[in-house]
């Protein structure tokens, strides 16, 4: 299981002192039984100047130190990423002193460089940060890269970084901790890591990294929402061995669609979104790990988004990354050896979810307990697409999930608490199962064959064995045992404590005011007569940073949690947006007595509004996002149990936002002139079910635009930018597939640009798409079929002639100069690189082996230079 970070370098450093190979004291050394250094053991001792040195398989031709040879400033000062980029060569280890190192910028590693940490290493991102620090690029040529025993510093606001390393065949990435919350205003996303090896012999190792703030649980996406770990290109291996990681609001590791095989041991995950561990098919597996989910006791960033909130512990699928994307890596997905619990959550599918994308799934030897109402401990979701990614077609079978020695436990009411749907050949063998929730069913199967529970304990209290449409062989069932329960042993520092700390040594002398959280989250605010306004521990009470005194005035929220404030004088105002208990000095009050102020009073005399009308949405299944306009009056509001999001958004009399199981609800004035929705969800106007073609059906004479066409853009892998331009009526579009353009991308009159990384941006225009240039794989539909981005708006320029320079299969560096105008192109399926300029009448590039560079222009050709076997072509009036 995971080690903590400071216990780990201690028992690093006493090896250290027993060796006489002079290994750097933070090396990682994976202890089982007897002490034993492993396979990245030093094989020459470190010094200035030393002539070679093999770390962790990686052969370096030279050591430096940081500071002696390259003159680094160890107290974060200067900007070092320009010294090492002008004196660090490929074949170099650089060990660095203790100290702390700021960048300016980000730092592109050559090819087998080693950054190692010699003490208490920290590297620092500028304040405002939200990039790769240590980067290869997602297509370079550096291999065989080493960062060890380093820090990375994210304690400023506003700030993250990443580091990422995509190769051929080989990186390892040790002892790290990232010291602060992960949380940018921006809309890209700096993953911790991204992580690619794409050679299948090739393999990529991030051992021993502590990340207990990752971002913001109740953010997707975005830079407040970032992932862990991101599995990205390649046909390698992934080892994340040994992760502490807790408070992703993407994903402690999202390695699910990759062709690599990735590898989870021995590591702790906590209240991460989406889930803690995210792995494909075969030779991927999650192994000694622990999951905790436990969203009450979370103290971090609120509010909670629960549109997109539902952090389970592990996901397997193995959905496209395109929709052209044909490849599906080999069924044969593992989980083995874990302990998972789910405490508390306000939304949970399920606590090990096998997708409706996924192939296999075997898990063995596991222990899972879940406290969730309703929610299942194993589901098998239906093998199928899924309503936002209609692109992705069904899995090839076989689509069973099978358990072996696995323990259910827990308290949950209701609901399954194993569920496999449409898994024919599914199979519960030397199991148990143990739920003592009312109305739990133990084993339920719908529509799958050929499936069999065999030598199992089902101890429920509802029915053990719940078939429907199925079919099933049972044997030597019984239903008397009590089953082990997960051995969560993870108490290292920052751990959430299951009970409050304690109250108070000494109780208050004035008033005390607790709120308790009843269910969701409850968001409060109130103000009290007197200038004393304190936090206090009292009653079990927690001390958020989230929570806020200005003066006399305190505002925060509670979700399960207690929050208590001591004062003198009175209550002079309260407001609560959810259910919640309150005491005052020990006796239940209501918001009411604490004057609470009612927002549908008015002080003209007439309380009600008979223009005034409430909208609720309610979300049924899956994301649906939405978006509307209504005459006047638009605003958000907590009606029917709804929350309000900052996810969702008004502007003006027009709203937008989603739901995820979720309720939103909003009061206007006057008639809803137009609704969308791209998923299935609930409608309800001023207490009546209405469907979406009811609302706006009478839709706006106002001569708006209303574009035909849809433009979409998959990002296949990688970041790839866009620049396009259309004749008329282009808007962002959240009707195609559920997809809305993200936040980054710009629309500026008939013209957009942005980028996609692994995500999708949708438009809609009228007329004809004029020009459109992009420089990375991504795949592009127009009008529902795809097509060749090359051959959209030709060539994105009016100059009659291109000249095209095709690698072949070797890079290729060229130079030429020509009469009159020369323009990038993405002609015949080039590529805009910004390595290549054009300047004063002369292009100069490389390109790389099969890849294009083509250049529009208007002149004749003055001269031409080629190194290498590229073939050139010329088309136009030239």
């Amino acid at each position: 299981m995971a080690k903590d970070h400071d216990d780990v370098r201690e028992e690093k450093a006493d090896i250290a002192e027993e060796n006489d190979s002079l290994i750097d004291r933070r090396s990682y050394l994976k202890l089982t039984g007897a002490a034993a250094v492993t396979a990245g053991a030093a094989t020459a001792a470190a010094g200035t100047g030393a002539a070679a040195e093999t770390l962790h398989g990686i052969e370096f031709d030279r050591v430096v130190d940081a500071v002696d040879d390259l003159g680094l400033d160890p107290n974060g000062n200067g900007n070092v990423e320009g010294t090492l980029a002008n004196k660090v060569q490929s074949g170099t280890l650089v060990r660095f002193p203790e100290g702390t190192y700021q960048f300016g910028g980000s730092y592109d590693m050559p090819d087998r460089v080693g950054f190692v940490g010699e003490g208490d290493v920290k590297f620092r991102p500028p304040n405002g940060f939200n990039d790769p620090l240590l980067d290869t690029g997602l297509r370079g040529s550096s291999d065989n890269l080493l960062v060890e025993g380093i820090d990375i510093d994210l304690r400023a606001d506003n700030t993250t970084c990443s580091i990422r390393f995509v190769v051929d065949n080989r990186f390892h990435i040790e002892d790290m901790e990232i010291l602060g919350r992960g949380m940018h205003s921006g809309s890209r996303t700096a993953y911790a890591f991204l992580a690619g090896v794409r050679n299948a012999d090739g393999v990529g190792v991030i051992r021993n990294i502590t990340a207990k703030k990752g971002s913001r649980i109740g953010k997707y996406k975005g830079g407040n929402g970032r992932v862990g770990i991101w599995g990205a290109v390649g046909q390698g291996t992934l080892k994340c061995q040994n992760l502490d990681f807790r408070e992703f609001g993407n994903n402690g590791i999202y390695a699910s669609r990759t062709k690599m095989k990735v590898q989870v041991e021995d590591s702790y995950f906590k209240n991460n979104n989406v889930c803690g561990v995210r792995i494909s098919g075969d030779g991927s597996y999650v192994e000694n790990c622990e999951m905790v989910i436990d969203v009450d006791n979370y103290t971090g960033p609120r509010p909670i988004s629960t549109g997109s909130f539902n952090p389970r512990g592990i996901i397997v699928e193995q959905a496209k990354m395109s929709q052209t994307s044909d490849w599906r890596i080999p069924a044969g997905a593992e989980v083995r050896d874990c302990d998972l619990w789910a405490k508390s959550s306000p939304l949970l599918q399920s606590v090990i979810e096998h997708g409706p994308q996924g192939r296999s799934l075997l898990i063995k030897n596991t222990r899972v307990r879940c406290d969730v109402d309703g929610t299942p401990a194993i589901r098998r979701d239906r093998p199928g697409n899924i309503p936002w990614r209609k692109d992705q077609d069904t899995p090839p079978e076989p689509h069973w999930t099978r358990m072996e020695n696995v323990q259910v436990t827990g308290n949950a009411n209701g609901g399954a608490a194993v569920q496999l749907m449409g898994g024919d050949g599914s199979e519960v063998r030397n199991s148990c199962i143990q739920q003592k929730g009312s109305n739990r069913t133990g084993v339920q199967i719908l529509d799958a064959n050929n499936c069999e529970i065999a030598d199992t304990n089902i101890n429920v209290s509802g029915q053990a064995v719940d078939l429907q449409s199925s079919s099933a062989d049972t044997s030597n069932i019984t239903n008397g045992d009590s089953c082990p329960v997960p051995n969560i042993e993870n108490t290292t520092s920052d751990e959430y404590e299951d009970t409050p700390s304690g109250d108070d040594s000494e109780p208050f002398p004035g008033n005390v005011l607790t709120v308790y959280g009843d269910s969701g989250e409850a968001n409060y605010e109130f103000a009290v007569s007197s200038d004393d306004l304190q936090k206090l521990t009292a009653n079990g009470a927690t001390t958020d940073d989230d929570d806020l005194i200005d003066g006399s005035t305190a505002s925060g929220s509670v979700w399960g949690g207690k929050d208590s404030y001591g004062f003198e004088g009175d209550v002079s105002s309260f407001t609560i947006d959810n259910d919640a208990t309150i005491t005052l000095n020990g006796e239940n009050v209501s918001a009411d007595s604490l004057g609470t102020e009612d927002d549908s009073s008015s002080d003209d005399g007439d309380s009600t509004n008979a223009d005034q009308h409430t909208l609720t949405i309610v979300g049924d299944a899956g994301e649906a996002n939405y978006e509307f306009s209504v005459e006047s009056n638009l605003e958000q509001t907590t009606a029917n149990n709804a929350t309000v999001d900052d996810s969702d958004a008004v502007d003006g009399t027009t709203a937008s936002g989603y739901v995820w199981g979720g309720i939103d609800s909003y009061q206007f004035e006057g008639g809803v002139t137009s609704f969308t929705i791209d998923n299935d969800a609930t409608l309800v106007l001023d207490g009546k079910e209405v469907t979406s073609d009811d609302l706006g059906s009478s839709g706006s004479d106002d001569g708006a635009s209303n574009p035909e066409r849809s433009l979409i853009i998959y990002g296949d892998s990688g970041k790839a930018n866009y620049e396009f331009s259309v004749s008329s009526d282009l808007t962002p579009s959240d009707d195609q597939w559920g997809i809305n353009s993200s936040g980054g991308d710009q629309i500026d009159g008939s013209s957009a640009r942005g980028y996609v990384w692994g995500g999708i941006d949708s438009f809609a225009f009228s007329g004809d798409i004029t020009s459109f240039d992009i420089d990375s794989d991504a795949t592009v539909i127009v009008d529902g079929e795809e097509v060749d981005p090359a051959e959209l708006g030709a060539t994105g320029s009016s100059l009659p002639n291109t000249i095209t320079v095709d690698a072949g299969d070797a890079e290729a560096t060229y130079q030429f100069s020509m009469t009159g105008t020369i323009e990038k192109s993405t002609a015949n399926g080039a590529t805009i690189d910004d390595g290549d300029t054009v300047e004063s009448g002369t292009a100069s590039g490389i390109v790389e082996p099969g890849k294009k560079d083509s250049y529009a222009f208007d002149g004749s050709v003055k001269t031409f230079y080629i190194d290498g076997n590229a073939s050139v072509d010329f088309e136009g009036e030239q």
